[in-house]
């Protein structure tokens, strides 16, 4: 159970967040648990119930288990940069309109933001990740040019003049 909610929510106790393979191993292992433990659960259940044998409380154990999986499975997923975007839009237009103002320790739904900064060089509205490590990391607000004032390890478009950034210098 605690595999699948860590791949729910994009979460893993080690590190920041979870590639898409990570995503596909954790649920792996998970199944790998939980299919053979269910087949089992069906084998024996049966058998005491073909041999009208009592049914006992340890046979509810599995069923109870596959159900919190099932349950798992649909809840909802972990709050993405699009369901925030317009608070993000509010952020990058008050750093806009007061560059000198101190725009720190912003929190935005799940994001935490250590700063908020207008950066001259390149002119994007950059807002730092506090939950990166070794890293920055975070997103970029630039209407007019494409970022550059990191080496960019990696510069995701977002749409609407967004970038998610993670830069290892």
């Amino acid at each position: 159970m605690g595999l699948l909610l860590c791949a729910r929510y994009d979460w893993w106790p080690v590190g920041k967040n979870l590639t898409n393979t990570g995503h596909l191993e954790l649920i792996a292992i998970a199944l790998i648990v939980l299919l053979p433990t269910a087949t089992l659960w069906l084998i024996r259940t049966s058998l005491t119930l073909v041999n009208r044998g009592a049914w006992s409380m340890r046979c509810a154990l599995v069923p109870s288990i596959v159900l919190s999986a099932a349950v798992v499975a649909v809840v909802p997923g972990p709050t993405t940069f699009d369901d925030e975007r317009s608070h993000f839009d509010a952020l990058a237009q008050r750093v806009a309109a007061n560059p000198s103002g101190s725009y720190t320790n912003v929190h935005i739904g799940p994001f935490d933001i250590k700063a908020a900064t207008l950066r001259s060089e390149d002119k994007g509205i950059y807002l730092y990740d506090a939950d990166a490590t070794l890293s920055f990391a975070g997103w970029v607000y630039a209407v007019h040019q494409r970022p550059s004032y990191y080496p960019f390890s990696t510069l995701k478009d977002l749409g609407g003049g967004w970038y998610e950034f993670v830069s290892y210098t």
